[in-house]
């Protein structure tokens, strides 16, 4: 068996979000793997996935530090349960690629879906994730995605944001739209904002 499958059996033992986008059309959904065989695997999915057969689909998971995405397509649904064919392309980019620069200016961040009484304060940042205080917990499990809000001298950027660290009121999260195919390819916007906070 491929390495690609050892790792995707790695991350069903471990129970880890499965992220799926249907490249087609608008669909996002979170899953769960379970059975992981030489031509496909099974997904867990909510009930209101959205999916349909033959989407082509862009999956990706985080496991050791590392994120790793793989294209491919549903073969087959059944209640919750989807049969997607085996992983094309599977690719995986460490975390801390790029170097986090402490924030002197005034950036404002906003976690939305967090609890309204965290009011999230943005410590570091870089093109692959930040580091931000709250003063409580944001009701968001470690593993899970976000979307977050930076803004910054009248702009405003949007991104996904998956929690990877908690460690007390520290969070610290990972922005895996930042890498495409296992390579370094952030936004624009969060590019040109990193470079202004670095030249603060």
């Amino acid at each position: 068996m491929s390495d690609d499958f050892t790792v995707l059996r790695s991350a069903a033992g471990a129970g880890v979000p499965l992220h799926l986008i249907a490249l087609r059309r608008e669909a996002r959904v979170v899953g769960t793997i379970g059975e992981v065989e030489s031509d496909g695997l099974t997904v867990t999915l909510p009930g209101d996935h959205g999916l349909v057969l033959m989407d082509l689909l862009s999956a990706s998971f985080s496991l050791g530090g590392r994120t790793w995405s793989f294209l491919t397509h549903v073969r087959d649904l059944e209640g919750d349960a989807a049969w997607l064919s085996a992983p094309t392309g599977m690719v995986s980019a460490d975390q801390r690629i790029a170097p986090r620069i402490a924030v002197r200016e005034d950036v404002e961040v906003e976690l939305l879906g967090a609890h309204p009484e965290a009011r999230p304060r943005l410590v570091d940042l870089a093109v692959t994730g930040m580091q931000v205080s709250v003063s409580r917990a944001i009701g968001v499990a470690v593993g899970e995605r976000l979307p977050a809000v930076l803004r910054f001298e009248g702009r405003e950027i949007e991104l996904v944001a998956e929690l990877r660290r908690e460690a007390g009121m520290s969070l610290g999260f990972f922005f895996p739209e930042s890498i495409r195919r296992g390579r370094l390819h952030p936004p624009a916007g969060l590019a040109a904002l990193v470079e202004r906070v670095r030249r603060a």
